[in-house]
């Protein structure tokens, strides 16, 4: 699974949750110190970016 934002291409690691938002929209939550982390219905997956 591939996510873009802000211009780069992120590769998501398959997961039950990453399998629950293929094509759907989701909220991407850029941290302060540069994490990125991806909510969908109430649910957060893990850092996809860790700096």
């Amino acid at each position: 699974m591939t996510l873009p934002y802000d211009n780069i291409l992120f590769t998501i690691e398959p997961s039950e949750f990453a399998q629950a938002t293929i094509g759907q929209r989701v909220k991407v939550v850029d941290f302060p110190d540069g994490r990125l982390q991806v909510h969908h219905k109430g649910r957060s997956m893990d850092s996809i970016y860790n700096p």
